[in-house]
């Protein structure tokens, strides 16, 4: 009997650990030179096909950076030309990209940068579900033109969902085209895939440019771009008997030869499109941002419809039964509907696409918190529902963005820290002395342009950036300003200045204090513009290198340690005592063999804090040292 089940033990065992390596990662590489059977990065496959051929439910695909062809395998190194070639999805199979660096699925499988021949679709997630997932892609160069093995040959040159709904997050759809319907993507009869942080630009087709949901199809689209994508109709999107949920989604510079610049909804469709931007958008004939036809009914909230052209309705054309309700919006040239307003939305810079609010943007706090489909973060993840003009009740914004502004209430010994939309980072710290009305404060980061150049005597870090800050809020008093600073930025970071200017030309010195150890220049203000720290033209290499010395020594670690590293620095220094240009290449190799030491022995023998200071005080004079 114990005989009898002990066996039964090792069965039930084996068949555990046999259920355990089922599902698993593959590993891809198209530059990888070991085993090629996806075992590990080193042994990665080279072609995706082959590891699609092989996954079982549950595997997670690992795709290193590369460009990757759906008619190329082991088999078929330098592919087939087969058009019909297509990266097929998987149910319960994950395909990730991105490790390394941009990983592209390209349709160009033919005569290179000639779309006559490339694939007719770049990945297909017909007959799958939630479970397939393809994550972080370029998928580029899809040409569904026909006439091909099928009708669908002429829809979804990137990416053709017929019966599926696969969730699809981090991709970008890039030139790619459909003689008929969906250049980046058409979702088909019953498909309703999920759709999230996709951008869609340069897509071209008859209908939807960047999308066509057709059929009953109603995918979920948040936080996505559809940008200078072109149509005949519906240049950003096109919607057929479909009615999806389009949330945090920003459509910029899309265009139609006919109508709906943004967006066409036709055939009864009713979309919930909840917290869009629609900026730049144009037709040629009817519905600038949106058109709307056949007893299509959108429901519009917390959106802004702003600059959008066509020679009707260069926001929104409501045609043969179709109509739009639209509220707790901004619609430019007006549009009736509770909460709607017909306001300049004050994007920070519309000429380049970017529409974040600025402090003053009429869209703060204008829009409806009992909105459908109401998300809980904008565009880049921030908060949704916020106080942003600080009149003590939490409202939602209109549009994409949230106001990344620091809410400045009244009061005294007011600590700020905006956000910068551009970097998603909070750079500064403001304290007022007195704040007697509250705002809102903003801080943006730009390249400074030719005109703005460096105080005499100066010059900029690297990269060279510049702050613009701007408050809503009466305040009296001053203003200390606190930046924080990348070592790796500047050459010299003891005689690191502050300056403020009015106009970003003339700069006056506010500079207080700066506290290498932490990283932080302060100086005190009594008004807000902009803002820069600089330093001295002229930065003396050797007095860096003899100060990096003196760190090392101060090292309380091995003293054989402290001797190694000190010899690396004493033959760097010996490179750039000869006064020779040309020495300035081998000090450069010096410090980098530093470097290299210090990782290596970084947590071991040197403790990670002071590790992290040396590689940067070298990574500042290697900076210094090529900049000359």
């Amino acid at each position: 009997m114990e005989k009898k089940l002990m066996t039964i033990c090792l069965v039930v065992l084996v068949l555990c650990l046999c259920g355990s390596v089922q599902a698993g990662t593959i590993y891809v590489d198209a530059y990888a030179t070991g085993a090629n059977d996806g075992s590990t990065w080193a042994d990665a496959y080279n072609y995706l096909q082959d590891a699609l051929g092989v996954a079982t439910s549950g595997d997670e695909i690992q795709v290193a950076q590369g460009t990757y062809k759906p008619d190329e395998d082991t088999a078929n190194p330098t592919g087939t030309g087969e058009r019909i070639a297509t990266f097929q999805l998987i149910n319960s199979v994950t395909l990730k990209g991105g490790y390394g660096g941009e990983t592209i699925l390209s349709g160009d499988i033919g005569i290179a940068d000639d779309n006559s021949d490339n694939s007719y679709h770049v990945v297909i997630g017909s007959g799958t579900d939630a479970t397939a997932v393809l994550d972080g892609f370029t998928i580029k160069g899809g040409n569904a033109n026909g006439p091909g093995p099928s009708a669908a040959d002429t829809m979804g040159g990137g990416m053709l969902n017929v019966e599926g709904s696969p969730t699809v997050t981090n991709c970008t759809f890039n030139d790619n085209s459909a003689v008929y319907n969906g250049g980046g993507m058409r979702n088909h009869f019953y498909s309703s895939p999920t759709v999230t942080n996709c951008v869609f630009s340069g897509n071209m087709a008859r209908g939807g440019g960047g999308m066509y949901n057709g059929d009953t199809s109603s995918p979920t689209v948040s936080n996505c771009t559809f940008g200078g994508n072109s149509a005949t109709n519906g240049g950003g999107m096109y919607n057929w008997i479909s009615s999806p949920t389009v949330t945090n989604c920003i459509f910029n510079g899309n265009s139609t030869v006919v109508y709906g610049g943004g967006m066409t909804n036709a055939g009864e469709s009713n979309p919930t499109i909840t917290n869009c931007t629609f900026h730049d958008n144009s037709a040629n004939s009817y519905g600038g941002g949106m058109y709307n036809t056949q007893d299509s009914n959108p429901t519009v909230t917390n959106c802004i419809l702003w600059g959008d052209s066509a020679p009707s309705g260069p926001e929104i054309f409501n045609n043969y039964g179709a109509s739009a309700t639209v509220s707790y919006s901004n619609v430019q040239g007006g549009w009736e509907g509770e909460g709607n307003i017909n306001a300049d939305p004050m994007f920070v810079n519309p000429s380049a696409g970017d529409c974040h609010l600025k402090a003053d943007s009429p869209c703060i706090d204008a829009g409806s918190n009992d909105a459908p489909a109401l998300p809980e973060s904008d565009f880049d993840g921030n908060p949704r529902v916020v106080d942003g003009n600080d009149d003590g009740t939490a409202i939602v914004d209109m549009g994409a963005f949230e106001a990344t502004g620091g809410s400045t209430p009244s009061g005294t010994d007011v600590v700020v820290e905006p956000e910068d939309p551009v970097t998603g980072e909070t750079p500064v710290t403001l304290t007022f002395d007195e704040v007697t009305e509250g705002g809102v404060t903003t801080v943006t980061s730009t390249t400074p342009s030719e005109e703005q150049g460096a105080p005499e005597g100066f010059k900029f870090g690297n990269p060279p950036v510049i702050y613009e800050i701007s408050t809503t809020a009466t305040f009296t008093g001053e203003i200390e300003v606190c930046f924080d600073y990348s070592s790796t930025s500047y050459g010299n970071e003891s005689n690191l200045r502050l300056f403020h200017s009015l106009d970003g030309t003339n700069w006056v010195d506010i500079t207080t204090s700066v506290d290498t150890e932490n990283k932080i220049i302060c100086g005190t203000v009594t008004s807000l513009s902009f803002f820069g720290a600089f330093e001295p033209e002229f930065v003396d290499p050797i007095e860096l290198l003899e100060k990096l010395v003196q760190a090392v020594v101060n090292l309380n670690i091995e003293h054989g340690v402290v001797n190694g590293l000190d010899a690396k620095l004493d033959a760097a220094l010996s490179s750039l005592d000869d006064l020779n240009e040309n020495n300035d290449s081998s000090a450069v190799n010096k410090l980098e063999a530093f470097i290299n030491s210090v990782e290596q022995q970084s947590g071991d023998v040197i403790p990670e804090g002071d590790a992290e200071d040396l590689i940067a005080a070298a990574q500042a004079i290697i900076n210094l040292l090529l900049s000359e």
